[in-house]
């Protein structure tokens, strides 16, 4: 058995980041850009992918449970 404590879904940070992900994409999707130039949304896809990486290889010490 692993030395891995498990935790509450709601105290994962990657998955507070990729809740604000869709929400931003939504918003996105009817318009809403806020101060991002429209040429660097083709970024942004790969910006979240890093961040999620970072955040799953150097924050995340335990599997998530219900």
């Amino acid at each position: 058995m692993s030395n891995v404590f498990a935790k509450k879904w709601y105290s994962s940070k990657t998955l507070w980041f990729n809740g604000l992900a869709l929400v931003v994409a939504v918003a996105a999707n009817f318009g809403f850009t806020g101060e991002l130039p429209a040429e660097w949304g083709v970024f942004v896809p790969a910006i979240v992918i890093l961040i999620n990486l970072v955040l799953r290889l150097f924050f995340t010490q335990s599997k998530l449970v219900k």
